[in-house]
């Protein structure tokens, strides 16, 4: 049998680790089924790309990102343009409409026809009416569309093509959401909670694990929700040390964990097992209870206060990450004290500020109160004053301490995010704008502690010999620099 005709592919990936997982996925299909991944984009026929739009500024960024691609084809640089992900799940009809000469059409839920849409558009050409399981009506454009409702069936994430360094990896263990909070729309994205099936999941640990990956990042919209659609019961304690006993694992990390869910299970997990790293990803989004109430988050103050002091008083090495939201619709002057005294009794190791903005769709679009951009701006810089206070203390205690350290790459060599003194929406962490930039020589590298996400949270500056990536290393720390550490590998 005649083999059909590679295909060359540029591909784009936009969008939080959850896209991430999403991306590597497409790839992994486009290249089992004769698709060639090109790094140049002018060696490429079809640029994919898969879109984000959880807030305003990452659909601008899709946006622009369909726009460079139709100009590339209008000059005749690439036959065809595929837009896949968030923003063809939530804005079909528009991106048809406003973008006619798009070739394909493709939500979150139909990965494993990529290789088909790209064949079918080098082939043929814009087809000129939806594919027959296609849930949008004819008259919304001659597009190619592969769009499937939320209840469609969820594909493994398996055989992946990755694009994280060897040594870790993201591990989607849920799908979708069912809470109701009134600022999120990626329950109507995304469809409603499904837990992934754990000879599922544990296969593709194993896959991960084989594939060189010792640190495993769980991700999923609400982690701590897992098993109840399976169960009647969540059981997210269990599935954690069974992913932590799987033969090769170092590190397990736990993001997006949801306040009102949070079990003793987790917690006994976290602090019992010697693979579960230290380390809880848990988003408050505020801390007075009005905002929260208006936000239906589902639990208050005191619980989260009862909550996070446990963890603390349980696990006093516990890094505690989180995010909040400023700026949210009848947010008063009182409201943001609330918060920052709250962030500086908890003292949180790390924490990202979203300034509010109103999402279509949402019901906190609808609400009255709106507050002035100009005072989310200025509520934004007293919360990340107080945390950066918070932060640089936190870093100066850790001088002196011995720890274990992944080493990432040479220093300098990637691109790091500066905190903006009025940022727009998007979250801000890294480096505060009062923090000094560290000063390295050629024989530096960064690196990570267990209490470091990948890309999100801060670095360690480490000297030493016979530094590699992926290498786990022990090292004592000796200095800082801003949020950052400087340490020396001591092995």
């Amino acid at each position: 049998m005649k083999k059909p005709k590679p295909f060359r592919v540029s591909f784009v990936s936009l969008g939080c680790a959850k896209n991430l997982v999403d991306s590597e996925v497409l790839l992994g299909q486009i290249v089992q089924n004769g698709g060639v991944l090109c790094a140049e984009p002018d060696d490429a026929e079809m640029v994919v790309i898969n879109t984000c739009a959880f807030i305003d500024s990452a659909i601008e960024e899709s946006w622009a990102a369909i726009r460079e691609a139709l100009d590339r084809k209008r000059a005749g640089l690439v036959k065809g343009v595929v837009v896949a992900g968030c923003l063809a799940q939530r804005f079909r009809e528009k991106v048809v409409a406003d973008a006619p000469e798009v070739d394909a059409v493709m939500g979150v839920y139909d990965r494993e026809q990529i290789a088909e849409i790209c064949r079918a558009v080098l082939a043929n050409g814009r087809t000129r009416k939806p594919a027959k399981d296609a849930c949008c009506p004819p008259e919304i454009g001659d597009s190619l569309i592969r769009v499937s409702p939320h209840r469609a069936p969820w594909g493994p994430d398996t055989s992946r093509l990755r694009l994280t360094p060897r040594h870790y990896a993201f591990v989607r263990i849920s799908e979708g959401c069912s809470n109701p909070c009134t600022f999120c729309i990626i329950p109507q994205i995304r469809g409603a909670f499904r837990s992934k099936p754990p000879e599922r999941l544990l296969a593709e640990v194993r896959e991960l694990v084989a594939d060189g990956a010792q640190e495993l990042n769980l991700i999923g919209q609400d982690l701590t929700d897992y098993g109840r659609d399976l169960w009647g019961e969540r059981r997210l304690g269990g599935i954690l040390r069974q992913i932590a006993d799987v033969e090769g694992v170092r590190w397990v990390r736990l993001l997006y964990a949801y306040p009102a869910h949070f079990g003793r299970d987790v917690e006994d997990a976290i602090a019992e097992h010697p693979r579960i790293v230290k380390y809880l990803d848990m988003p408050i989004q505020h801390a007075s209870d009005r905002v929260l109430a208006r936000m239906k988050r589902g639990h208050d103050r005191k619980h989260m206060r009862d909550l996070l002091l446990r963890l603390r008083a349980r696990t006093p090495e516990i890094v505690l990450r989180t995010t909040v939201i400023v700026g949210f619709p009848g947010e008063t002057e009182e409201d943001v004290k609330d918060l920052i005294d709250f962030m500086e009794e908890i003292r949180f190791d790390r924490l990202g500020a979203f300034v509010y903005s109103p999402e279509k769709g949402t019901h906190a679009e609808k609400y009255d109160g709106q507050v002035p951009d100009e005072e989310k701006r200025d509520r934004w810089r007293r919360v990340m004053e107080a945390q950066q206070r918070i932060a640089f203390r936190r870093a100066a205690g850790m001088v002196g301490k011995r720890l274990e350290v992944v080493v990432e790459r040479p220093a300098g060599t990637r691109r790091r995010e500066a905190t903006a003194p009025a940022p727009a929406s998007m979250e801000q962490w890294h480096h505060g704008e009062h923090a000094e930039p560290a000063r390295f020589s050629k024989r530096t590298w960064e690196g990570r502690t267990s209490g470091d996400a990948p890309d999100i949270d801060s670095v360690i500056y480490l000297t030493g010999r016979d530094l590699g990536e992926g290498q786990f290393r022990t090292a004592d720390v000796i200095g800082t620099s801003g949020y950052d550490l400087i340490g020396k590998v001591a092995d």
